[in-house]
């Protein structure tokens, strides 16, 4: 699979502080093509991470690029070739700030 040297997911020094939770710091690569799992028990980060990942909250520190592009650069095209569905029905309850 030609990939053009970037990657799928590429989170550097990401951190976010939330109410209870301390995120990171954060470094994970992963090459296009893979398919993986985020698992861990109630309260473990799995929902702030990928809110992070849409760019519905901003990291603290770090960069977060998805397929070699940058939120400050190429919001759109990320969002435009993504699919987030999140488990919360309310809006207020993500944890979603402005």
């Amino acid at each position: 699979m030609e990939t053009d040297g970037f990657k799928a997911i590429s989170i550097r020094g990401v951190t976010k502080s939330l109410d209870t939770l301390q995120l990171g710091p954060m470094d994970l690569e992963i090459e296009p093509g893979y398919i993986i799992a985020v698992v861990g028990p109630n309260g473990s980060g799995k929902s702030s991470l990928f809110r992070l990942l849409m760019n519905l909250n901003k990291p603290d520190r770090g960069d977060i690029h998805l397929h070699g592009k940058s939120y400050a650069v190429d919001e759109v095209a990320i969002k435009q070739a993504m699919g987030y569905v999140p488990e919360v029905e309310e809006w207020n309850d993500s944890g979603c700030r402005p």
